[in-house]
């Protein structure tokens, strides 16, 4: 693993803690064995796909479930996708 991908996945332990590191570890793990050689990017996005549940503010589930779609809804799928992204950069 490269450094960045080391630094990306220290913080993300640092961001959910040590007992939720299998969850992330294990995204990589089945990154890996459906498309081997994946790259850092691809491995990386990998470790921190749920960054931006660890900065939530308020009960992000409750804003969805009187939803039609549920978690997914348009609305909810680009905010999380978008704060992810943010997150990262």
């Amino acid at each position: 693993m490269s450094d960045l991908f080391t630094i990306i996945r220290e913080w993300v332990k640092e961001s959910f803690g040590e007992d939720k590191m299998p969850h992330f570890d294990r995204t990589v793990y089945w990154v890996e064995q459906l498309k081997p050689g994946a790259d850092e990017a691809f491995r990386i996005a990998a470790i921190a796909h749920d960054i931006e549940r660890a900065f939530r503010i308020g009960n992000y589930e409750e804003r969805f479930k009187n939803s039609e779609k549920g978690f997914a809804d348009d609305e909810r799928l680009r905010h999380h996708q978008e704060e992810r992204c943010e997150k990262i950069i």
